[in-house]
């Protein structure tokens, strides 16, 4: 069975993955920093080095956007850091960082395209 990334979070993080605050999607970056956006119950792509969860402010907790990375021994939250609007997520730009560099990460979105 392949790990998701719902399986990371809930190992180094347990109180992030029962919030209900968290975003359902991930983004993923290799280390060219081509970045793609998953589902959090999707498998983790071999290529991911890094991705991060955002949970969302609510009434009695302040949001975090936690920040995943991929070590020699395994995953680690490797930072912690205010949480982002759903405004600052439709910024990220999302693809190859470079031109000349082809993409290696596929994205959820071929198969459900209108699906926002």
């Amino acid at each position: 069975m392949k790990e998701t990334f719902l399986d990371i979070v809930k190992e180094l993080g347990p109180n992030i993955a029962l919030s209900e605050l968290v975003y359902r999607f991930v983004f993923v970056w290799t280390e060219d920093y081509e970045c793609e956006r998953y589902l959090i119950e999707d498998s983790i792509p071999k290529e991911a080095q890094y991705f991060w969860v955002n949970k969302f402010k609510g009434k009695k907790t302040k949001g975090n956007l936690y920040k995943f990375e991929r070590s020699k021994t395994g995953w680690m939250l490797a930072e912690k850091s205010p949480a982002l609007t759903y405004e600052s997520f439709k910024r990220i730009r999302r693809g190859p960082a470079f031109k000349e560099v082809p993409p290696v990460l596929q994205s959820w979105e071929h198969l459900w395209p209108d699906y926002h």
